[in-house]
């Protein structure tokens, strides 16, 4: 990687995008169109309710500060505000909700009813739309093109709606993302066959590395390479049209940039790291045109 940098990029809030379309979720939606920070809203809404409704949580959360004034920068942002997204939209039970944010299970059942009060159309929408296909077919088609059929054999419990939930949308997104890849291979490398091995490092092509829903690619070290590369994966991301819930969706691609894979972090006087997790060589957002964010 020696004058090299990673590109990052990253389909942005992807899953989420598909539940609000499918649900439809109108808040929810109405945010990813408008190009808002979809975790940061929530976190405070339910900062909102939890203040105006005075309701005790543990360490005084979502009491830090006027609910209007959480930022990115915020704890609750990401636990548990963007843990309470991914899990509820998936089903997820109070115990194991618990779990992973650290809180004691009666305080994750009100976070919990909190989300499902600001959203109910997860409920009432998404998950009750698949609820029916449990009860009846267990089969579920993914609305990319081509369409892939998903065919489940558990018993009808609420594993099995959990499952359902959850594979919708990382189906969809996964197919999103294949397809992506694909066709970016094909745009970068001709005829030349695309080969999976376990060590991606080696392959001969720009692409070299998949994660969740992102591909890593390294680039040399210059302003017009990084930038090219990143306008031909978004010209193909953007071509990606889906057709969820009776509209269409195009789910947007985030870029990072950077010599490591784990984020840029620069330490300041007020950095509550001490210095210990600075990383000037980590990934930087990256923006068309301009340059690093």
């Amino acid at each position: 990687m020696n004058n090299k940098v990673w590109i990052y990029a990253d389909l942005k809030q992807a899953e989420c995008m598909v539940v609000a379309w499918e649900g439809p979720v109108p808040k929810l939606k109405q945010w990813f169109k408008d190009g808002e920070d979809i975790h940061t809203h929530v976190c405070r809404l339910i900062a909102k309710t939890v203040q105006e409704h005075k309701i005790f949580l543990p360490n005084q959360l979502f009491n830090h500060k006027p609910w209007a004034e959480y930022s990115k920068s915020d704890p609750e942002r990401d636990s548990p505000s963007k843990n309470t997204v991914h899990a509820n939209n998936y089903g997820m039970g109070k115990r194991k909700f618990g779990l992973i944010t650290g809180l004691p299970e009666r305080y994750a059942e009100m976070i919990q009813g909190i989300y499902f009060a600001l959203f109910p159309e997860v409920k009432t929408g998404y998950q009750a739309k698949i609820d029916k296909i449990a009860m009846t077919t267990k089969e579920i088609w993914l609305p990319n093109e081509p369409s892939r059929r998903l065919q489940f054999f558990s018993e009808y419990n609420d594993d099995l709606k959990r499952e359902m939930y959850a594979m919708f949308a990382q189906g969809t997104v996964g197919d999103l993302l294949i397809d992506i890849f694909n066709d970016v291979w094909d745009y970068l490398e001709g005829d030349a066959e695309p080969r999976i091995i376990h060590i991606p490092i080696s392959l001969p092509v720009p692409i070299k590395l998949q994660v969740h829903d992102s591909i890593g690619c390294p680039i040399p070290d210059d302003f017009t390479a990084i930038n090219d590369t990143c306008k031909i994966i978004d010209k193909i991301s953007k071509s990606k049209i889906l057709r969820i819930g009776g509209d269409e969706l195009n789910i947007p691609m985030d870029y990072a940039v950077g010599r490591n894979l784990q984020k840029y972090h620069k330490c300041g006087i007020k950095c509550s790291s001490n210095c210990k997790d600075e990383n000037l060589d980590g990934l930087r957002d990256w923006i068309i045109d301009r340059g690093y964010k």
